[in-house]
């Protein structure tokens, strides 16, 4: 029986008023009734109102801060599911979200809410004849069109947009946007499910909630209909999407770019620093009872720290002549440096590197 697979962070994009917000609800809630543990990040969770959020590039940088710092409080191997419901327009932004679900060994899934700009506009457009509902919120022209030519369409050859799930509103009369359907878009108390506003909905929701929920397989999912007809656009992109369905429920892996740094001891430093003295104070004093020429080769050995510790003792070192104090606290410095990159936090391995650093280095 396998295990219940990692987290998986949904990253949904798309253009301004492109049904985000629904699909998002409509996912949230899916899963919830799945017996999954979710959470929705958006701007409104986090008091953000989107005009103002992103009024100007200072703006827009700061609510990106924002919903990444968020998305990383949350994003863990065995935490919730994370739904970031934002229009994540910049490639750029979306590859870090990517690496942070990767830095965690966590899963990654795009949504990519396809409707086009002229359909975004009307109901951009309905929405500010609607501000009296305190739910719709509508862009302002400028703010509007500035997002939508800066909006870069995810690319499925991307690997950090694989796997990717299209959703395109069914098309319908302008005059339908004031209907029920624009009710469902954006009235936050609304409880239908708004998967036939979709082309397919229904099998995508389905899709989605099986990938992030790691049941079934798609195997029998991935020819639409089965009436032999020709598949369109989208059924297409959806059965690409469900051929990787069962390599999209293992972890991303951690590279060495995006891997967590290990947080050290608190006592680190202090342990470094004690480690690397003891063997400058013992140089020195052999250096004051052995006092040799300038290009005498010395041996320097640590009978004197392996009576203190009782430990095994360090290996001697030879060098080709005596070091000055001056030299060692030079060296003390250059090797704290790179202590940080030391896989070994032995106090004994630590002197005999440092001890062997000073063989190597006086000349």
């Amino acid at each position: 029986m396998s295990s219940k697979p990692p987290s998986c962070l949904i990253i949904l994009t798309g253009l301004p008023k492109s049904n985000k917000s629904l699909v998002a609800k409509d996912i949230l809630r899916r899963l919830l009734d799945a017996g999954e543990e979710c959470v929705l990040v958006d701007e409104p969770s986090l008091s953000l109102k989107r005009n103002k959020a992103y009024k100007d590039a200072r703006m827009e940088k700061i609510t990106r801060q924002t919903l990444q710092s968020t998305v990383e409080r949350y994003v863990r191997p065995n935490g919730p599911h994370v739904i970031l419901d934002s229009m994540n327009l910049v490639k750029g932004f979306r590859y870090q979200l990517w690496c942070i679900a990767r830095e965690n060994a966590c899963r990654c899934v795009t949504l990519f809410c396809a409707d086009s700009r002229e359909v975004a506009t009307s109901r951009n457009q309905c929405a500010a004849l609607k501000e009296v509902d305190a739910s719709v919120e509508a862009y302002e022209d400028s703010i509007f069109e500035d997002l939508c030519n800066r909006y870069e369409v995810p690319d499925t050859r991307d690997r950090w947009h694989k796997p990717m799930f299209t959703l395109k509103t069914k098309p319908i009369a302008s005059e339908d946007f004031s209907g029920e359907i624009y009710k469902g878009d954006y009235v936050s108390n609304s409880n239908d499910d708004g998967a036939h506003v979709f082309v397919d909905g229904e099998m995508t929701y389905d899709a989605i909630i099986r990938m992030v929920s790691g049941e079934g397989s798609s195997k029998d999912e991935t020819t639409g209909d089965g009436d032999g007809e020709a598949m369109t656009s989208l059924e297409e992109s959806f059965a690409r999407n469900a051929a990787i369905d069962g390599a999209s429920r293992k972890s991303l892996r951690p590279t060495f770019a995006t891997a967590t740094t290990r947080l050290s001891e608190t006592n680190l430093r202090y342990s470094l620093d004690k480690a690397i003295q003891r063997v400058i104070d013992s140089i020195a004093k052999q250096n004051s009872a052995n006092p040799l020429g300038v290009s005498e080769p010395t041996t320097y050995t640590f009978e004197d720290i392996h009576r203190q510790d009782c430990s095994t003792g360090l290996k001697p070192i030879r060098c080709v002549r005596q070091t000055t104090l001056i030299e060692l606290r030079r060296f003390k410095r250059d090797f704290l440096k790179i202590s940080s990159s030391l896989k070994t936090k032995s106090s004994e391995q630590i002197s005999q590197l440092f001890a062997e650093c000073v063989a190597r280095d006086v000349k």
